[in-house]
This record gives C-alpha cells, sequence and structure tokens, in this order.
C-alpha cells in the first residue's frame, strides 16, 4: 500500500514533511545531546533519513526544534 505523500527519493519536488524537516534542520542544524547523538553532529539531509523517519515527517509535518536548554517538563499554569 502507498500512501498520497510517499515519493522517490529525490524525484525533485518536495513534500509538506521534507519542507518542515528542512526549516527544522535550519533552526537546529546538528544534533544536540538531548537527541541520543553526540553534541555537535550534523543532522542527516532528508535523502539520508530511513523511510520511517520520513513517513514519521510526513505523517506530522511540523517543526518540532526546541529551544537550546533543558527541557521544561511543568504543567502550564492556567
Amino acid at each position: 500500500m502507498t500512501d498520497s505523500f510517499e515519493r522517490p527519493v529525490g524525484s525533485g519536488r518536495k513534500t509538506p514533511g521534507q519542507l518542515a524537516y528542512e526549516a527544522d534542520c535550519a533552526l537546529q542544524p546538528n544534533y544536540d545531546d538531548r537527541d541520543g547523538h553526540q553534541a555537535g553532529i550534523p543532522r542527516k539531509t532528508w535523502d539520508q533519513l530511513s523511510a520511517i523517519a520520513r513517513d514519521s515527517w510526513e505523517r506530522d509535518p511540523t517543526v518540532r526544534a526546541r529551544p537550546p536548554g533543558p527541557l521544561d517538563t511543568t504543567e502550564p499554569r492556567g
């Protein structure tokens, strides 16, 4: 089964997931220690991502870059 967003890697047309991933990489071009990688390692290009990773970006094509510093896990005050 093929989802409508799938396309061959390198076909020239960018999907919403690829656009979101590239925007995310522009904001956070290197991995940091919170990503499970050694800090400072450049992130993979879209074509280097696994099919599973690309699928994740296609299913939720939103920029996910985080500001530097510890994650704030506190509940918002209402």
